[in-house]
């Protein structure tokens, strides 16, 4: 399958937006989740791509679905962030909480429950149109990131499920580290007994 290849992204205002070296872990960080994310999609029989390991659990096609829907959830929400000032009370973890991110959503033992507007619910006809909508959403959010004249280390929103309020470039982080959970998982399918081959 052929995919598009990035645009070149605008230039910035100088002195304005993320810093860099910020910038370039987060990029470079959503750039290898996707490859990750597609590689592990990519040549499956059908049988393969709707197969369930067992009673209650999800198929390849269902956390496929799950990373591209939350993929389009997500970047809104950094989007609305970065245009929203910080308020006063939100204190911001800084820049050294941003491994923790990546740490506490490549932790598969501990299990969260997906929310109801995230669940699969057979949405993409087929795996390839699936594979093309996340390539462009993923794209979207990497020219957002590259784009923005906000400082996104400078923006906030509150994580339900950490409790705790992230800045704009740990939410890229999250968005990243989220298709990288879910990736596993999707290699935990095909590492099951009864998987097709």
């Amino acid at each position: 399958m052929a995919l598009a290849l990035e645009p070149a992204a605008a230039q910035r205002i100088q002195g304005m937006g993320t810093p860099d070296d910020d910038l370039n872990f987060a990029t470079g960080h959503l750039r290898k989740s996707r490859m990750a994310f597609v590689a592990a999609i990519n040549g499956l029989s059908d049988a393969q791509w709707n197969y369930k390991p067992g009673p209650g659990k999800w198929s390849i096609a269902e956390c496929a679905e799950h990373i591209a829907v939350a993929e389009q959830e997500l970047l809104q929400l950094v989007r609305r962030t970065s245009v929203t000032p910080l308020d006063p009370a939100m204190v911001l973890p800084g820049k050294g909480f941003d491994q923790e991110v990546i740490k506490i959503y490549l932790n598969r033992d501990v299990k969260a429950q997906a929310p109801e507007t995230l669940k699969p619910s057979n949405r993409y006809k087929d795996a390839t149109a699936l594979r093309q909508d996340f390539w462009q959403n993923r794209t979207d959010t990497i020219r957002f990131a590259e784009t923005s004249n906000a400082n996104l280390r400078e923006h906030g929103e509150m994580h339900s499920m950490l409790k705790r309020p992230l800045d704009g470039v740990q939410w890229l982080l999250v968005i990243s580290a989220h298709t990288e959970r879910h990736t596993a998982q999707i290699e935990e399918v095909k590492a099951s007994a009864g998987y097709p081959k």
